[in-house]
């Protein structure tokens, strides 16, 4: 699981929606990381996606030619 699904949280934008990911450390690591990843990488928000969810669920994504 990426985030926190106990508190409601669908994507790294809901978890700013209150104050939840001010607590978490994982929110803004997540965050912090999309933002690099789209700026200095140019990465679009699927391979985005695909770096955070490697990066913290320990499993990898089903491959998507569209994005190889």
């Amino acid at each position: 699981m990426l985030l926190d699904e106990g508190f409601g949280h669908k994507s790294p934008h809901s978890c700013f929606e209150d104050d939840h990911a001010a607590h978490c450390g994982v929110c803004v690591d997540e965050a912090l990381l999309a933002y690099r990843l789209e700026k200095d990488q140019r990465l679009t928000p699927e391979q985005v996606r695909k770096v955070i969810i490697e990066k913290y669920s320990g499993e990898t994504p089903a491959r998507d030619p569209q994005l190889s």
